[in-house]
């Protein structure tokens, strides 16, 4: 049995396998179960006919059921957004009881599976085929019933080949980009909505005022997004000037003082003419106030040619963009009120190429490429990992000391826990083309990851296993170069090269990194 840095590893045809297996059968029980569940809708669907005759008596999954619309008689039941079918409500009480769940809970996933099959298929289609998890199609389709069916065809195409790769937070900035798109109105409305919604509180009762009583008082608010992003980078900024005036509180105990040093400092501006004596607020004069750094949004906003010109051509639907900070759409009118807010620098970058080459002889990555290489990889790329590039390590995939370039075909961005997996553990990957990386696990199994999510490697010759071939040859060294000349060659063989080593490298690699862990000293992070 092979020994690891915790002590002896498990057969790998041991307890890993068999949970393996287990979940494999337990995925292919829900999707059967699913699979059934739109049978039986299908099979239940209320005519169009005779649904136009209960207009204004249907009853909506998204709203508790007291009773019937028409006391006494069947009332049609909507399970998901516009286009999915309707189905009696009466008759939906003997599929519940058949789920064992509650009317509520059938109503929920019975639902979130009739918007997956009929609004979002090529969805559905993966979910049948084993490559999206159930759970994580249902949290897409609870999001995207508000969508008209037009917004929803378009999600289907956005979302379902890049599904494994997004979080929650990003199929809700998918679905507020397919409202601004197909149902401006809609979206206008909820924003004004969430305007008004907007607030600051300072609870001041709740920190008490006896003996002993806690020192501390919870504030919480909703802000508009660029207040908000204005309100971060001062606090940041004040964080890290108590430290180096030599705090040694916690980064989040400094960012709580800092707060308190910039309500000292605003209260040190002078009052500009026209304050209100009765409350203590000042009416609006920018003018008044001493000139400050200015608002700093970063937008960076991805067109094709054929938007770019719809854009000029006036038409709302290409006229979205994506405000990097927040991860979140944004429309042209929201630009527009943030880049025209005075005393804001509106600073115009370049396009990144994420497929050049920029090598540099030093180990140091410059800014320019760094922002080529998260460009190309918005986040992590360890398996399953979402944690944002800007916050990772770039990692020279293969180290610079043994002849590894740095350029964007050798760095990887890795997040600070799977970049110490990949060092101190037995972890080890290769890109296979850029933006797409063959991961090799400590036993073995290997997994690929891409723009799309990630996914599991079948050996080859073999069924879809999670083993390694124990009969491989040596695999060809990577390329490497000192000096020189040859100091171009850094890291980059050709595509067809890398193609034909990326499994053999990555699996000697990480047989090499389990037998070196126990005697080598702890090299740096890269």
């Amino acid at each position: 049995m092979a020994e690891g840095p915790r002590g002896p590893r498990a057969p790998r045809e041991g307890v890993l396998t068999s949970l393996r297996r287990a979940r494999e059968a337990a995925t292919a029980w829900e999707v059967e179960s699913a699979r059934l569940v739109v049978n039986w809708v299908t099979g239940h669907r209320v005519d169009d006919a005779r649904t136009e005759a209960y207009v204004g008596h249907v009853i909506d999954v998204d709203e508790p059921v007291v009773r019937p619309a028409l006391a006494g008689m069947q009332a049609p039941m909507r399970l998901a957004g516009p286009g999915a079918p309707l189905v009696w409500d009466l008759a939906f009480c003997e599929l519940a009881a058949t789920l064992a769940m509650s009317p509520d809970a059938a109503r929920g996933y019975v639902g979130e599976v009739t918007e997956l099959a009929f609004r979002l298929p090529r969805l559905w289609e993966r979910v049948l085929a084993g490559q999206v998890r159930l759970w994580r199609a249902r949290d897409v389709a609870r999001s995207t019933r508000i969508v008209p069916a037009d917004g929803a065809a378009w999600l289907d195409s956005q979302l379902a080949s890049v599904i494994g790769s997004c979080s929650g937070a990003q199929v809700q900035r998918a679905v507020d980009a397919a409202l601004d798109r197909f149902d401006p109105e809609a979206a206008e409305a909820r924003r004004r909505d969430a305007a008004e919604h907007l607030r600051f509180d300072i609870h001041l009762g709740d920190g008490g005022d006896l003996p002993g009583s806690r020192s501390t008082t919870t504030v919480e608010g909703e802000l508009d997004t660029a207040d908000a992003i204005d309100l971060d980078a001062a606090v940041s900024a004040s964080a890290a000037q108590l430290r180096a005036c030599g705090s040694a509180e916690s980064l989040d105990a400094r960012r709580a003082r800092a707060v308190g040093e910039i309500a000292r400092r605003e209260l040190t501006l002078p009052i500009p003419a026209g304050a209100d004596e009765t409350d203590g607020h000042t009416s609006e004069h920018p003018s008044s106030y001493p000139s400050a750094a200015g608002r700093r949004v970063q937008l960076i906003v991805h067109l094709s040619a054929e938007a770019l010109g719809a854009t000029f051509a006036g038409r709302g639907d290409a006229a979205v963009g994506r405000c990097e900070n927040t991860r979140s759409p944004v429309t042209a009118e929201q630009i527009r009120s943030w880049c025209g807010t005075p005393g804001t620098r509106v600073l115009v970058r370049p396009v990144v190429d994420i497929a050049g080459h920029s090598p540099t002889e030093s180990y140091e990555i410059p800014t320019s490429l760094r922002e080529q290489v998260i460009t190309r990889d918005p986040q992590c790329v360890f398996p399953s990992c979402t944690r944002q590039a800007r916050r990772c390590d770039l990692d020279h995939i293969v180290p610079f000391e043994d002849g590894g370039a740095t350029c964007g075909c050798n760095l990887a961005p890795l997040c600070r826990r799977h970049h110490r997996a990949k060092t101190h553990d037995s972890w080890a990957y290769v890109m296979v083309t850029p933006g797409t990386y063959l991961w090799t696990s400590p036993s073995g199994d290997q997994l690929l990851v891409d723009g799309r999510g990630t996914f599991g490697v079948p050996v080859r010759g073999q069924p879809c296993s999670h083993t390694v071939h124990r009969d491989r040859p040596d695999p060809p060294s990577w390329p490497r170069a000192r000096s020189g000349a040859d100091s171009r060659e850094r890291a980059h063989p050709s595509l067809n090269t890398l193609l034909a080593q990326a499994t053999d490298a990555s699996v000697e690699a990480a047989r090499g990194r389990a037998e070196a862990i126990p005697t080598a000293a702890d090299p740096p992070p890269f």
